[in-house]
């Protein structure tokens, strides 16, 4: 958490509950936190999970979505037809694209790849919504939710 300009704060940075950090703060013994044991569990799922992604992605094409018969269908049946469609991927919660980030050439790719749920608000709240488009302007967004002056 940063301070920025009039005592104001600001998160950056990714997304977790206030009780993983908890957990983190207070843990005992770091070695001895179970790890093999929740992975075989969530593991043994893997397979389900595949099955269901496969059926669903057949039955509720992605491609119907951006057709003309899919924008004429009442708004209930396209709210429940995004429910199946958006098992496809958790794009929301990626926050770092360690391929990306780590063989970009330039340091706006890194920039680009690192921080991804901080630089798509800021992409979506401050630049598009901008009057004005300018470099000048993208730092200071990027200094402030930093705390930067």
């Amino acid at each position: 958490m940063a301070s920025g300009r009039g005592g104001a704060l600001w998160c950056v940075g990714p997304f977790y509950r206030y009780r993983t950090h908890l957990d983190w703060l207070q843990q005992p013994d770091s070695q001895a936190i179970p790890s093999w044991r929740p992975l075989l569990a969530r593991a043994r799922l893997v397979p389900v999970y595949g099955l269901l992604f496969l059926g669903a992605a057949r039955l509720f094409p992605l491609e119907y979505v951006r057709s003309e018969a899919f924008a004429a269908r009442a708004l209930p049946f396209r709210l429940f037809y995004m429910v199946p469609v958006f098992f496809y991927d958790y794009e929301t919660i990626k926050n770092i694209d360690p391929y990306g980030t780590d063989f970009c050439v330039r340091v706006r790719d890194g920039m680009r790849y690192w921080n991804m749920s901080v630089q798509w608000w800021l992409a979506q709240y401050i630049y598009k919504s901008s009057p004005f488009r300018s470099y000048v302007m993208r730092w200071g967004a990027r200094g402030a939710m930093r705390g930067r002056p």
